[in-house]
């Protein structure tokens, strides 16, 4: 009905069109042409052509066939790949999906996994989709060529989201007919999945059968399903590449070295995220998604009063008891770690969004944890010994360039002086390198690194240390990007080259030339009702910034909110970047033959050759754009090497404040036992001196008034002695 609406549509105005122009008298042949190829033009671009159903080990799918750019595409959405986590199986490593009878219709992307941040509430692919998300959501999607051939088939890119472990789905960001003619049509195999969020995904608890890390489990879980049914979709299971960007990108980092993934991909293409960052692995330390501190807000025996976290929560006129609960948790039995986490399987409500939200702000990011299993024993030992594939690997120019500078606490205006800027470069740095470290460090330390990051990153005025808010606002984003992206991806590549496997660089720079423009969604009252109204406005942005390679992918120009208008040179970046990606999905390589004339050959030792997505493009042969992430991994190694020789490691339980008070109260338990001791000697030996002094003034006494008597005397006194 929509093809024949839009059909008519276009008969009538070429036929106005034509009138116009006073052409129709001899147009009139033409007409029936003109509006054919239009139609047909529409037609070829996109249709639906018809359903596909597939076998796999559970039973058959279901799907559709489209027709796009003259070409049948095959699209199963909404595809379980492991039973629900709810219930006792929630805090669960994922269970394989049983059998199912009659055919699974897959036309709808699954419900996303329950949010625990509002980052893709307005998404414009998914956001319609967010409002369905629920705990049941391990579902994937498949796109892939259709090829009557059986013996045809195509190399696999299994696509993992980003969004702090906290937000995200398999749909988010994604324009489905873009994506199709950006990747499915160069002969790809598309994939993308859901996995557990928040406490649902990535709890810390100390019991043998829930070490945590449900999410990265849900990634293994569906690599495991595609190794047993891909080849029903024209993929092919011999030659799988996972990607993922930010928190995606650190999750394909460890799928690419955890031997709990061995076997089930061959590649990996890391987009601003490494498992070696400090924000993606919990390496010292109690984790703040921890059962009982979970438990504890939940039973409101914590309470969120923090003004950041409530300062991020809308107010509502709803009454709640506590942290954002109508009813606390109650748990008829706590006596035990066991007890609390059987409680929380079983009666733990995360289904309201408002207290998700302050409790994030309350506890943090997500982070993976090293659990014995999917990290064996520590980061550094699996970064040196198990890199086995070979990687695709790269960042924004300036990751974090979009930042604002109320993030780094300027709420108006102003110049930074000398205190000022070493007081927002202390922040910075243990906010983002600490989490880094396997060790901790004192505020003495932490104060030079940030007093040596400062002359690293800032220009020192000669007549006086004084810098411009935006200056110093900038260096503060450049600082944070390389701590948290640029020094980790540099570490995992250097552990690559250590184990011969190929590694494939690049720094994505390229900015549009045309405004971005942010979307941001408001609360407005009209006529005594709230509603959410969207605004626009410009972002003075100066650097290619994070996440902004994802909208040369999946859509044309929009990512995370943020928009730019989409032209020709737009268009060449995005056909150079998933040329490059296609090809190293294929081969392993991303230039088996020049792209755009560009060959792009494997990084060396020093990191002096990697490619830079500008336009055009160019293949950089300096490490210049990498000097601070070598000075960033340089100095945690001297750390770590400090804390090695002094006794110092990730098992030490105690803060960084503790452990100085710590170390001052032995130092006074120990001189308050020398002081005892000395004490004790002392007296032992003035006692001493006294006794020896007592029995020699006993030997040297004179006995003159001592009288020897007779026995008969003694035995008889005679009366004159009685008188």
């Amino acid at each position: 009905m929509t093809l024949l609406l839009v059909f008519l549509l276009l008969l009538l105005l070429t036929t106005r069109w034509l009138a116009f122009h006073n052409l129709i008298t001899f147009g009139k042949k033409y007409l029936l042409i003109i509006t054919f190829l239009s139609f047909f033009s529409l037609i070829n671009a996109q249709h639906f052509d018809g359903y596909h159903t597939v076998r796999v080990e559970q039973g058959f799918i279901k799907g559709r066939l489209w027709k796009i750019d003259g070409r049948q595409v095959q699209v199963f959405l909404g595809v379980p790949f492991a039973e629900p986590p709810v219930g006792i199986y929630r805090f669960q490593k994922p269970l394989k999906k049983q059998p199912w009878e009659g055919d699974h219709t897959a036309y709808e992307y699954g419900p996303p996994c329950i949010q625990f941040m509002d980052f893709h509430e307005h998404d414009r692919f998914s956001g319609q989709n967010m409002k369905r998300q629920r705990e049941d959501c391990l579902y994937l999607n498949i796109f892939s060529p259709y090829d009557s051939d059986p013996e045809i088939l195509y190399p696999v890119i299994v696509w993992i989201h980003g969004g702090s472990f906290l937000a995200g789905s398999s749909d988010s960001g994604i324009d489905m007919t873009v994506t199709i003619k950006n990747l499915i049509l160069r002969n790809v195999t598309l994939v993308t999945l859901n996995y557990r969020l928040g406490p649902l995904g990535f709890l810390s608890t100390s019991l043998p059968d829930a070490k945590g890390n449900f999410g990265i489990w849900d990634q293994i879980e569906a690599l495991k399903w595609i190794q047993a049914n891909i080849r029903e979709f024209k993929g092919d299971p011999n030659s799988v590449t996972v990607m993922g960007e930010s928190a995606g990108g650190s999750s394909a980092s460890l799928l690419a070295l955890t031997p709990a993934a061995e076997g089930l991909l061959h590649r990996a293409v890391l987009m601003s995220g490494s498992i070696a960052a400090g924000w993606a692995v919990k390496r010292i330390g109690e984790s703040n998604w921890n059962i009982e501190n979970l438990y504890k807000y939940l039973t409101c025996r914590n309470k969120i009063n923090s003004e950041e976290s409530l300062s991020h929560v809308e107010p509502v006129h709803q009454d709640y008891e506590c942290n954002y609960m109508k009813q606390p948790l109650h748990c008829d039995a706590a006596d035990s770690e066991r007890d609390i986490f059987e409680c929380l399987q079983l009666k733990a409500d995360f289904s309201n969004s408002l207290m998700r939200k302050a409790f994030t702000y309350e506890f943090g990011l997500g982070q993976i944890l090293i659990d014995g299993e999917i990290i064996p024993s520590s980061l550094n030992h699996l970064l040196a010994n198990y890199s086995r594939v070979p990687i695709l690997i790269g960042t924004a120019e300036l990751e974090w360039a979009h930042k604002k500078a109320i993030f780094y606490g300027f709420k108006s205006y102003t110049t930074v002086n000398e205190r000022m800027a070493k007081e927002k470069a202390q922040l910075v740095v243990q906010q983002s390198l600490l989490p880094y470290l396997d060790t901790f460090v004192c505020n003495d330390t932490l104060k030079l690194m940030a007093q040596v990051a400062l002359h690293n990153y800032l220009i020192w005025n000669s007549s006086g240390p004084t810098w411009e808010m935006t200056e110093f606002v900038e260096s503060l984003q450049k600082m944070e990007s390389d701590i948290e992206f640029t020094a980790p991806m540099v570490k995992e590549i250097d552990s690559y080259l250590q184990n011969n496997q190929s590694v494939y660089l690049y720094s994505f720079e390229y900015l549009p030339s045309k405004d971005l423009i942010e979307e941001e969604w408001v609360d407005v009252n009209l006529f005594g009702l709230k509603r959410k109204v969207r605004t626009e406005r410009k972002l003075p942005i100066k650097y290619a910034f994070h996440g902004l390679d994802h909208a040369f992918i999946f859509t044309e120009g929009y990512s995370s909110n943020i928009f730019f208008p989409y032209g020709e040179t737009e268009r060449q970046i995005s056909d150079a970047l998933c040329q490059f990606l296609a090809n190293f999905a294929k081969f392993g390589n991303p230039t088996v033959q020049p792209v755009h004339g560009i060959f792009w050959p494997v990084v060396n030792e020093d990191h002096s050759n990697y490619m830079k997505f500008a336009w055009p493009l160019e293949m950089v042969e300096n490490n210049a754009r990498w000097s601070k992430a070598s000075f960033w991994n340089d100095l945690m190694s001297e750390i770590a090497t400090f804390a090695a020789e002094n006794g110092m490691g990730r098992e030490f339980p105690f803060t960084n404040e503790e452990q100085l008070q710590l170390a001052a109260f032995r130092r006074a338990w120990w001189a308050l036992w020398v002081l005892v001791a000395a004490i004790a000697f002392l007296l032992w030996i003035i006692i001493i001196c006294l006794v020896t002094q007592k029995c020699l003034d006993v030997r040297s006494r004179h006995y003159k008034n001592i009288i020897v008597a007779n026995v008969t005397n003694t035995l008889e006194p005679s009366w004159n002695d009685i008188e």
